[in-house]
Parts: C-alpha cells; structure tokens; sequence
C-alpha cells in the first residue's frame, strides 16, 4: 500500500499532501519552514514543528543554566514567560514530539516566531523575575492575576524622624512601612480612621527637623495630635507611639495593650491623671476592637490561610489573614488562563504573584495541598522579610479546619462571582439587543439617558437626566438643572438647554453616551437634534417618546412608530421615561418648597442676614415691618434713614 499521506496544513489551511518519509526528510517547498504555524497531523496525534529557522537556531543556543525564557510571536509580541532550573531543557521539552499534548501548548508553539532568556545566578532569581515579567507584559498564554491594578497601601514613613501615616498605590525601597495592599479601600478608610482615634499622630505634611509651622494646629487643641512640631511630644514618645501604630496594623493588639496600660499605671503614679484618662480611652477601644474579631485559636499565632476553587479556565485565590489567633480579614483574586494549568501548577503561581505585592505574612502559610517548586517559594520568602514563613499543608486538626473554612468562602466567591455575571447577560442584554433592532442601531447601547422639564406654568422650571448601564440604574450619574437661559413657558427650549449644557460636560470626559431618550415628541426630538449639529455630535443616536400613547419618534421619520406592548425594548424605554420623571418632580418640589419657606425680606439690596434677624426681632413679622414708619425702622441697630426708605419702598410696592 506504501506510506500513508500526511496533511500539511499553512495557516489552518491545507498546503500539500506528503508521505511519512517525505516528512521526515523534509522532501516537500522548503520555503514552508519560513511561514508561521505549519503542523503536521498524523491521525488523532498532532505534531508541532518549529516553522521558523531562527527559532531552531535559538533553540541550539540556549545555555544549561537557571533563568527565564520569553517567548514571542510574529510582531514581537511577549506570548509567554516561563523559567527553568535549566533552560536548555526546559525550551527544547516544548518543541519535542514526545511532549503531552495540549491544544493550548500546541497553538502557543505555533506561533512562536523567536526565543529570548535571561541567565540568573540561582532559580529563586529565576521565579522573581518571572512574576516581575508576568505582571510587567501579561503574556496571552500566561495565568495571570485579573485584578492588575495598583491597590492602595498604608505607608508609615519611618525613614523620617516624625513619621506619618499615609496612603499610596506605589511600593519604594526608602526605608517606610509599608501594609497592604487593600482591595477593599473602605476597609482601609476604616482603619485608617480608628487609627485617627486611638493614636494622634500628626497629619500635617511639614519636615519637622527643618520646617517649624508658626503655631500648633487645630488637631493639636481638639487633643487629635499632641504637638510633637513645638516639643509638646518629645521625639522618643511619639516614635514609641508610631510604633504602637505599626503592631496595630500587624494585629498585635495584645502587646499594644500591655504597653498602654503599663503608661497608664506609670501616669496614675505621676498623679498625671489626664494623660492615664487618654491611655484608657485607647486601651478601651483596642479592646472593643478585639472584641469584633472572631478568635479561630486559642494559641496566639499568624497564619495565613490559602483556598483556591476553579470553575472552567476561572480560577478564584483567597487568602486569609489570622493574626495573634484572630481573623483580620481576608483578600481574594482571580486568575484567568488557567484551565491548561494542574492544581499544583496554579497554586504555584498563586502564591508568587500574590506575595510578591504582599509586604505582611505570618510564621505559617497554610495550604490545601501540596504545589509545584514549595522549597524554592519558601526560600524566596526569606528574602528581605523580618518573619520567615514557613508553609504548611494540614491533614487534620485545626489548621486544617481552617483550610476547609478558606475553601468553602472561596468557593462562595466564584458562586457570586457567576449570580453577579447573570443578570448582565441574561437579562439586560437581550432587552438591549431589542431596542437595537427596533430603532435601528448600529451598536447595542450601553450607556441610555433619558432627560425631563418640570415646571408649572413657567415658574421653578428644572431639568432632570437619568442613566442607565446595561439596562440598570446608575445613580450616581443622575444630573439635575436649574433652567439658565428660558424664561417663558417653553419646554422644547428648555429641553435643549439642558440636553447642551450636559453634552458638553460629557464631550470634555469622554463619558458621552450610547443613546440619547427625550420624554416628549417631535418638537423636543428637532431640538435635541440642532443641539448634536451645533455640538459635531450627530453619531449620538437620540430619540423621544412620548406619553400617553407611548409613541415613539425616530430622526428622519414625519411619523412615529408603536413598539409592541409586550416588547422588552418599549418597557425598558419606559423605566427610563418614569425615571426621569420621578427625579425632576422631585427637584421641582424642593426647588418650589424653599421659593415658598423664603421671606420678603430676602431680595431687598442691602438687607443681610444680620439685618433681616434684626428686624424680625424688632417687629415681629414682615407685616408689621411694613407698617412701621421709617423713624420706627431707623431705631434698629444696622438702619440708617435711606436703607429704613429703601425697605418701606420695597414693601410697599410689592417688588419683592
């Protein structure tokens, strides 16, 4: 029968047919080898093959030495970034026939057009800088961290000589301290805030070894500092207090409250009562602080707990903190571009990434089961750090009933991860979809607004703006106008009024939206069109409807259409519609209630506050006020002849 024929397949498509033979001997254009993604299938089996010399050559070059390996694709882009005890080896294992197959290995294969490495002394060098290429590039075929963004840190500045408490999102080797990082920065305002209140440390921003301020500030008379900037503080008490803050924010209250109540006691014996009123009032609200944390062990040590629950190529890392035997709290990321990746290769990766930002750690780590390189992770976390972690993977007892508890919350996490993604999917964008296709869009929108006039008879005239994201309210872009321009009863003009003054706020943030809703006809429809003509904005689709019959009033129709009463599109248009309405009555009624809460006094030219509570106190109301005669009114502190003419001319005529 001879040798079977073997598919070449270029770029997905098939380019010739060869014998096995002819394969092995690359008897077949020799220019193929000079294109991307050439793969030679055998049956079910698929054979990667290097289509680029240059990575041929690079693969002879590499040395046996420890480092890492970046892999790039056609434009230079980085696919990949991996390391190896040695390199050699561990490129040219990718690149073998005998290697496990996995479609996402075979498609990064693929399209590997070059191959550089970087050498380094040791593999924990190696892992280092891994992570730092990892979260520097975020390769496509990496496992990497979804939440990249620079969390918040506590940053005590002990490199000066009076340090203060500040917050950055950038780590510096300048000798501070730092804590952190915090995903949930309410929680670090709390913290921050309960700090305020039991140690008064200062928060002015002087260099207080060059700079004096002229005198203490506010915070030093409300007992909120205790003035170290004149010497009302000496240096080594307030340092002695920084360092209070420090155990703080480690968890270490216990010692904090050992310390505290030895001052105290020292106070007592000075007969120094205030300053022991100050430190029991600390003491009391370490202790209610103590109080709100839950105790997972008697014995008082850190630990770390880790937890890792995958769903599909999602993966979920959480982390918890236990601190002298209670939780402090816990932090949680997720990895995508994980599915290809073992559970002991994931939480490899895990652990690097995560410590490598992460400034705190306990004396234990726990973990769920064992991961991939755990000697050379504990040796990488020795360096640098005061505490040496060691790791741990508990069997039974309590620590693994800590394990278990991590687990079972990170699972809850990727539950609520997936309620949260639903509503999104399933329902807002269905409804979207169909407001699309019934006005013709080109987009599904997005971003909806909708704006409404409230006014009565011309008078307190206001605007209202309502938004909508994916088919959901967000309130903290609702917008409320004050008409500027319109005097009369003229709602289209008002309506173009604030539809301008809105647009061109939005054009200067580039926050404009997908779709622009008028509550009324075609009268408010051609005013808001003139508006997106004088603006350059005419890709802003926007329609209007109206009420009652809810008609619908497109650009470029002379009539509306009806959407059917039963469509999604037509009921989400009407939520915005109500919306809208609801918002401005509202501000019209207030607007309307302090117009008619104001006094007649208010608007006459050189009548004050002070003025207006001088007459009222005189006379009562502003009825007897205008009876009085201008030597009754000149007899008020503050009136002089002319102003007592001015208010009985004012009152009498009714201009105000």
């Amino acid at each position: 029968m001879g040798d079977p024929k073997v598919d070449i397949l270029l770029d997905g498509q098939k380019a010739l047919r060869v014998t096995r033979e002819e394969l092995d001997g690359r008897a077949y254009p020799a220019e193929l080898f000079d294109r991307r993604e050439v793969c030679a299938l055998t049956g079910e089996r698929a054979i990667s093959m290097s289509g680029d010399r240059k990575v041929a050559d690079r693969l002879s070059a590499i040395p046996a030495e420890p480092g890492i390996y970046i892999m790039e694709g056609r434009s230079g882009e980085v696919l990949y970034v991996g390391k190896g005890r040695d390199l050699r080896s561990r490129v040219r294992s990718y690149f073998q026939d005998s290697r496990v197959f996995h479609p996402r290995i075979d498609s990064l294969i693929s399209k590997v057009c070059d191959i550089r490495w970087i050498v380094t002394d040791s593999e924990v060098e190696a892992l280092i800088l891994e992570s730092n290429l990892i979260k520097e590039y975020s390769p496509r075929y990496n496992v990497n961290l979804k939440d990249d963004k620079r969390y918040p840190y506590i940053k005590i500045t002990l490199n000066e000589e009076y340090p203060r408490i500040l917050v950055t999102r950038r780590l510096e080797n300048d000798g501070a301290r730092y804590f952190g990082p915090y995903t949930a920065v309410k929680k670090m305002r709390a913290s921050l805030n309960l700090i305020k209140k039991i140690f008064p440390v200062r928060s002015c921003h002087f260099d207080l070894v060059d700079e004096t301020p002229e005198r203490v500030c506010l915070d030093y008379h409300i007992g909120k500092c205790l003035g170290p900037c004149h010497g009302h503080q000496s240096k080594e008490d307030y340092r002695r207090m920084i360092g209070e803050v420090v155990l703080f924010l480690a968890g270490k209250n216990r010692q904090i409250i050992q310390d505290l109540r030895a001052g105290m006691e020292r106070c007592v014996q000075e007969m120094d009562f205030e300053s022991a009123a100050r430190y029991r009032d600390r003491i009391d609200s370490l202790k209610a602080v103590q109080e709100r944390q839950k105790v997972f062990s008697i014995e008082p040590v850190d630990r770390d707990v880790v937890a890792l629950s995958r769903e599909g190529n999602e993966v979920c890392g959480l982390v918890m903190k236990i601190r002298e035997g209670r939780l402090l709290g816990s932090r949680h990321l997720f990895l995508d571009n994980a599915g290809w990746q073992g559970d002991e290769e994931i939480l490899s990766i895990f652990l690097a990434q995560f410590y490598q930002a992460e400034q705190d750690t306990g004396r234990e780590i726990l973990l769920p089961h064992r991961c991939q390189d755990l000697p050379l992770l504990e040796e990488w976390l020795a360096i640098g750090r005061r505490i040496v972690p060691k790791f741990r993977i508990p069997a039974r007892g309590d620590r693994r009933r800590l394990v278990e508890l991590a687990e079972r919350n990170c699972r809850l996490l990727m539950v609520e991860r997936k309620v949260k993604a639903k509503p999104g999917e399933e329902v807002s964008s269905p409804v979207r979809v169909d407001l699309r296709d019934h006005i013709g869009l080109a987009e599904v929108p997005r971003k909806i607004v909708c704006l409404d006039i409230s006014e009565v008879q011309g008078s307190d005239a206001v605007g209202a703006l309502v938004r909508f994201d994916d088919g959901k309210p967000r309130k903290s872009e609702y917008r409320r106008f004050r008409i500027r321009s319109v005097a009369s009863q003229n709602d289209v003009a008002m309506m173009a009024e604030i539809l301008e003054r809105y647009l061109i706020r939005k054009a200067e943030d580039d926050d404009l939206p997908d779709l622009i809703l008028l509550d009324g006809g075609k009268g408010q429809l051609s005013a808001g069109l003139r508006v997106l003509d004088r603006l350059s904005l005419q890709d802003i689709p926007i329609i209007a409807l109206a009420k009652k019959r809810e008609d619908l009033f497109l650009p470029g129709r002379s009539r509306p259409i009806r959407l059917p009463e039963d469509s999604p599109a037509l009921h989400l248009l009407c939520r915005l519609r109500d919306e809208a309405h609801r918002f401005a009555v509202s501000y019209h009624r207030k607007v309307r209630s302090r117009r008619s809460r104001a006094s007649a006094l208010d608007t006459i030219p050189g009548i004050g506050q002070v003025r207006r509570r001088h007459l009222l106190r005189a006379f009562g109301s502003v009825y007897r006020i205008r009876d009085a005669s201008v030597e009754e009114l000149c007899r008020v502190e503050g009136f002089s002849e002319s102003l007592s003419r001015r208010v009985k001319s004012y009152l009498k005529s009714g201009r105000s």
